[in-house]
């Protein structure tokens, strides 16, 4: 019960502690505060688990992200949380802060608009000229830190993929090894041929028989 005092039959509360009880008191300042910062955009300080997105270039390289929060005495801290090379969407990234104690960051990498991610393997579309899959030649493949050239072989398919060894992401238990690179060929088709290219191809297929597409895969 409220605490006051007695004015003939009627009870005179002081303050709004007594009027509401301490335990309702209490809640109703968790719950409008706690509200209140919602609204702001920051935190509460708690042990709960605090969502934290990263890129995949910062999942790679690993990084230094801030984070507000709020803590228990009402100021709001800036909390660097160092995320550590190689890190999965979902891996849980743990920070002592004094003061606040320990605070824990699910990470959820976005998703990349080149790269697809499975695992610590990366795979990538490679557009290449027809020409280029019919007669074999090189093609640059992007990878996280720059490009490479890839070696494609005469005949190569729509759709072959090759492997590139150690291009993936860092292992998160051992960051000096990485998964691979799957690189996957996209043929990409000629739209504009002149006069000649165009008489060149029609050549070409009066020229083809059953065995030009012998072994095709």
């Amino acid at each position: 019960p409220g605490r006051g005092r007695r004015a003939g039959s009627r009870r005179v509360y002081g303050t709004l502690e007594d009027l509401l009880g301490g335990d309702i008191f209490s809640d109703f300042f968790r719950t409008f505060f706690g509200d209140f910062e919602r609204a702001a955009g920051r935190r509460p300080g708690r042990r709960a688990e605090q969502e934290l997105e990263v890129t995949l270039a910062d999942a790679y390289t690993g990084a230094v992200k801030p984070y507000d929060i709020i803590g228990p005495d009402g100021r709001a801290h800036r909390v660097e949380v160092r995320i550590p090379p190689g890190v999965r969407d979902g891996d849980v990234v743990r920070v002592t802060v004094p003061g606040l104690g320990d605070l824990s960051f699910r990470a959820k990498v976005r998703p990349d608009p080149q790269f697809e991610r499975k695992g610590d393997d990366l795979y990538v579309e490679v557009p290449v000229k027809l020409t280029t899959c019919i007669l074999g030649g090189e093609v640059e493949v992007p990878t996280s830190t720059g490009k490479l050239i890839l070696k494609i072989p005469p005949g190569t398919q729509n759709g072959q993929v090759f492997r590139l060894r150690g291009q993936g992401m860092p292992r998160p238990e051992n960051p000096s090894q990485r998964g691979d690179l799957y690189a996957r060929v996209r043929v990409v088709l000629p739209t504009r041929l002149t006069d000649r290219q165009r008489a060149l191809f029609e050549e070409l297929a009066r020229l083809e028989t059953a065995e030009t597409y012998a072994g095709a895969r």
